[in-house]
């Protein structure tokens, strides 16, 4: 089966692409749930027990930050990686304090996401990669 993942984006158009771009890494991951908010995202995340959890930034009932956090303090070994269309060290800081893995921008997503999927789920325990 390889990488489980969870989706979270309130936006369906953000969802395909990256859903796309998780495609073509081929039988590497498998997407076991896609949530359009963060409560939703956590209610998956509970249920399913992913290896890792791709979240928008900005999304409705919990934000990626505040996901992030209940995340790591209910299953410390799952990862998560914060996906945003804003930039910038005070974001990455941000998320990094929240215990994000990893930080990738929308515009890099194809080109960025999978590699830093496969470094944060290659290190061995929680901890910022970003």
């Amino acid at each position: 089966m390889g990488i489980t993942v969870v989706l979270a984006d309130d936006n369906e158009d953000h969802l395909t692409v990256v859903r796309f771009v998780l495609e073509l890494a081929g039988d590497m991951i498998s997407i076991v749930g896609e949530a359009v908010d963060g409560q939703e995202a956590l209610e998956l995340v509970r249920r399913e027990r992913p290896d890792l959890v791709i979240s928008d930034l900005v999304m409705p009932n919990l934000d990626g930050l505040e996901l992030t956090g209940l995340v790591k303090r209910a299953r410390p070994e799952t990862k998560v990686i914060i996906l945003t269309g804003y930039g910038g060290p005070d974001f990455r800081a941000v998320a990094w304090r929240n215990g994000a893995d990893a930080y990738v921008s929308k515009r890099d997503v194809a080109g960025e996401l999978v590699p830093a999927i496969r470094r944060v789920v290659s290190r061995a325990g929680p901890g910022p990669g970003i």
